[in-house]
């Protein structure tokens, strides 16, 4: 597999992890968005979009936060087949906080590895 369309899989893989992820903020569901993921992994949604599309390639790092926050492996990065398994994640977001739907708190942003 050539470089740019890894690329253009993990971006694949991320998008559809962050869509399939639901948030509540201030009491109300919806999906994660690029703004509120990018504050938990510190970086601009601008750069989410890129490596969404596959135009950046992630670094090391990156890929960890990545899978540190969506509770898979990066191995799950690379597969093809990543949008066809189940995935549902609940977050609840608060006072800059991020919790599970148990209360359990994941991690205050920006996340530090």
């Amino acid at each position: 597999m050539e470089r740019s369309e890894l690329n253009k899989l993990i971006g694949k893989n991320i998008r559809w992890l962050r869509k399939n992820t639901c948030m509540y903020v201030n009491g109300k569901k919806t999906k994660l968005n690029q703004s509120y993921l990018g504050k938990f992994l510190g970086i601009i949604p601008q750069q989410i979009s890129k490596f969404e599309i596959g135009k950046n390639e992630l670094g090391a790092m990156q890929l960890y936060k990545y899978s540190r926050f969506f509770n898979i492996s990066t191995d799950n990065m690379y597969e093809k087949d990543l949008i066809n398994q189940k995935y549902n994640k609940e977050v609840v977001i608060k006072d800059e906080l991020i919790y599970q739907l148990d209360g359990k708190l994941i991690k205050h942003w920006p996340y530090n590895a």
